[in-house]
């Protein structure tokens, strides 16, 4: 995947979603999902960056560091109570923008 940290800035967000653009919000969307996913959940431990916001938090767009080469992005649902398993919270995982788009549109 090439996209980087630095292009989200000039990214062209469709529909509902927006960037996130204020440093304490993305902290605190990383800082939530890392500290209550599940081992065994296809994020577990995986360093990441959260993009955009959809429906006031409820989805979120994460940049994910896959390996030391390649980037996915992560589609999250933060529901409600957010009690978090190996499956939980529910994600889809993309490996381009143009994916992510695509399963949008459907």
């Amino acid at each position: 995947m090439n996209l980087l940290p630095a292009d989200i800035a000039n990214y062209a967000w469709k529909g509902a979603w927006t960037a996130i653009s204020n440093d304490v919000e993305r902290q605190f969307l990383e800082s939530e999902l890392m500290t209550s996913l599940q081992e065994g959940h296809p994020l577990y431990k995986r360093p990441l960056m959260a993009l955009a916001e959809r429906d006031g938090g409820v989805w979120v767009l994460f940049l994910v560091r896959w390996s030391a080469t390649e980037r996915m992005l992560a589609e999250v649902s933060f529901t409600e109570p957010m009690n978090f398993t190996a499956v939980e919270p529910h994600s889809r995982l993309f490996t381009s923008m143009e994916e992510w788009e695509n399963a949008a549109a459907d």
